[in-house]
């Protein structure tokens, strides 16, 4: 039998492996920081809606408190677990921040 062709493409097998579950589900992730972190997000969006600079001022307060919130939570499940922090965070965030059908 001849060696494959460097230019043919690899055979691939199918990934059995699937998880249907939501990316925070198959990760382990506790729902407790997904919702923080939305609620982050949240409060952060109000600011765009705000002109008058006391309630900007005000609601940029809300905001980093809620973000504070947020990190905490994702700081000690990563101590807990004893995981990376940032890659916690970097796991949170995007499931955060897509939407759910």
């Amino acid at each position: 039998m001849a060696p494959p062709s460097p230019t043919a493409a690899p055979h691939l097998e199918p990934d059995h492996r699937y998880d249907p579950r939501p990316p925070a589900e198959r990760i382990g992730l506790p729902d407790e920081l997904i919702a923080l972190q939305q609620a982050a997000d949240r409060e952060r969006s109000q600011l765009e809606r705000l002109s008058d600079n006391e309630e900007r001022q005000h609601q940029r307060a809300v905001w980093f408190e809620s973000a504070a919130t947020a990190q905490e939570a994702i700081t000690q499940h990563a101590l807990r677990n004893r995981f990376n922090r940032h890659e916690v965070e970097q796991e949170v965030r995007p499931i955060a921040r897509t939407p759910r059908g």
